[in-house]
């Protein structure tokens, strides 16, 4: 059967809002105004934040998550990420009131990394690539995440690029910060060591933290 002019027209205004969203989460995360990314997400279904493994939920699990985005500045001035969202995918319930997305994510960033375990932490500017993977619901008229998904396939220092070192050693992530650990540890460990600042789940002896610690 095929749609009324009426459902055709709003599935394109839905289809817009849904971009709208995404595109609000690129330039809240490009701002490091990790408060206002909360208020993207659904307030009456249950919500999830999967960061290539590492999952927070809920509400507060959203706020510890991004909360985060705060702190970066101050402890690592100079940092920097323009990344963006390309080439969607989106997919719709049957009743409409609930869509899936995929995005690719490509962008220029300035991380802090090791590229070895005996180097120094440092910024370096890298190229970043991966798949946002997200749930969206409709909500007293406007869409919100339900799930969002982030899977970072390489993120890769310039000199070297993303076919000799896709991940390098260690990289301090916005939500490694004291007090941002996830709900369900990380399974990604190639890019989240457990020797490092990266840390989710038990903390690792002091001898093991220590090197990472005092690394500026």
């Amino acid at each position: 059967m095929s749609k009324s002019l009426e459902d055709r027209v709003q599935r394109l205004e839905d289809t817009i809002e849904i971009y709208n969203l995404q595109a609000r989460y690129q330039f809240y995360l490009t701002a490091y105004w990790g408060t206002r990314i909360e208020e993207l997400f659904a307030k009456k279904t249950p919500v999830v934040v999967d960061l290539s493994g590492a999952k927070w939920h809920g509400l507060e699990g959203v706020r510890r998550c991004f909360g985060s985005l705060d702190i970066v500045h101050k402890t690592m001035p100079g940092r920097m990420g323009s990344i963006m969202a390309i080439q969607p995918l989106l997919t719709w319930s049957k009743d409409g009131k609930t869509a899936h997305g995929q995005w690719f994510l490509f962008g220029p960033a300035v991380l802090p990394i090791k590229n070895d375990e005996k180097e120094k932490e440092h910024l370096e500017p890298c190229w970043m690539f991966g798949k946002y993977d997200c749930d969206y619901v409709k909500e007293d008229g406007e869409w919100r995440f339900k799930k969002f998904g982030v899977y970072i396939h390489f993120d890769s220092p310039h000199k070297k690029g993303w076919v000799e070192a896709p991940l390098p050693y260690h990289i301090r992530t916005f939500e490694s910060e004291r007090g941002a650990e996830p709900d369900e540890p990380v399974t990604m460990g190639h890019l989240y060591k457990v020797t490092g600042p990266n840390t989710y789940g038990p903390d690792p002896p002091e001898e093991a933290r220590a090197p990472f610690r005092n690394a500026k």
